[in-house]
């Protein structure tokens, strides 16, 4: 199946990701691959860093308002996500496709935040996009990029026609389309209405994504900061004392096994994020903040080659993009 550089007859080295047009590719936009973009101070990642920021400072402040007005605006304003197919990227064909969808997940995303004590604090931790995955159930890496790649939507089109003044080879190859879409105005701070002009690549809209936006996975997840961030820091607080060659050591008293048999540790993103508030009242250590900025530091844009393996990879059968899509729905995203 033919790269975007083969379908366009492209040549030399390309700032895009080169994705399959016609099918899926594992790949995803991940926010922490953005916010390290911008510490580098990428233009791209600091537009699209700045979007992330300023959206979920917004849910915040109507999360943390007792105003109904604001509950009904925090709700409808994560409602926006549908898929953006027009990036080729992802591989479930379930998720946040149509307007159906896209409100389910952000009622679930609402009510879950909602009763997150993160969310509720003087000064909130649980306050990046990168965090949701961590305390909302089956937000995965499929939905994290759809979220994502919808709020930085901006930023996507700019590099879109950026590349396109780069490379005339998008427009002369092929006549390019439009395509309705919502997005995140950032300087407004709301969802609004726009038509982009994009390429076309297999019949539909093509949305070009920096390279250096992607990950084969997300860096932060549920499992891992459960079972380490959160769990490590649990079995330290309990210690019994051990002799070990004749010397009194301290160990915890219980294994990590052990504790996932107690309710209070029972893995669960509930118990992730009651713990989690409890050790910074306690303790004053933010796990979660830790958890972020080490997961941040460590991230490390692909290589051409890790790209070219990911690209190289097929999905499964069930596929987002080829799911019976009208032509219609391909240009109405």
């Amino acid at each position: 199946m033919p790269r975007i550089t083969t379908d366009f007859r492209i040549s030399g080295p390309v700032d895009f990701l080169d994705v399959n047009v016609e099918r899926d590719n594992l790949l995803f936009i991940d926010p922490s691959a953005i916010r390290v973009a911008a510490k580098t101070g990428d233009r791209y990642g600091l537009v699209a860093d700045a979007a992330l920021t300023k959206f979920f400072d917004e849910i915040l402040v109507k999360l943390r308002s007792a105003a109904p007005a604001d509950h009904i605006s925090g709700e409808r304003s994560l409602q926006h996500f549908r898929e953006l197919g027009a990036t080729r990227l992802g591989m479930s064909s379930e998720g946040t496709q149509g307007h159906g969808a896209a409100e389910k997940l952000g009622t679930q995303i609402w009510n879950e935040l909602l009763g997150n004590p993160l969310c509720q604090l003087a000064v909130a931790t649980l306050k990046y996009v990168e965090d949701i995955p961590l305390f909302v159930a089956r937000i995965d890496k499929d939905v994290t990029s759809d979220v994502t790649a919808r709020i930085v939507l901006e930023t996507l089109e700019q590099f879109t026609s950026d590349m396109m003044a780069k490379h005339p080879e998008f427009h002369t190859r092929r006549p390019t389309t439009t395509m309705k879409t919502t997005y995140w105005n950032n300087a407004r701070a709301t969802w609004e209405s726009k038509t982009l002009t994009l390429p076309v690549a297999d019949g539909k809209p093509l949305l070009l994504v920096p390279k250096w936006f992607a990950n084969y996975k997300i860096q932060m997840t549920y499992g891992q900061y459960y079972g380490v961030a959160v769990l490590d820091y649990v079995k330290w607080e309990n210690l019994v004392k051990v002799v070990r060659r004749k010397e009194t050591v301290s160990r915890p008293r219980f294994t990590k096994k052990e504790l996932k048999t107690m309710s209070a540790f029972a893995p669960n993103r509930s118990t992730s994020a009651n713990q989690t508030a409890r050790i910074l009242e306690k303790d004053g250590i933010d796990v979660l903040g830790s958890y972020r900025a080490e997961r941040q530091s460590s991230f490390l844009a692909l290589t051409d080659d890790q790209l070219e393996f990911h690209l190289s990879r097929r999905p499964g059968p069930r596929s987002k993009h080829t799911g019976g899509r009208s032509a219609r729905e391909e240009a109405e995203q």
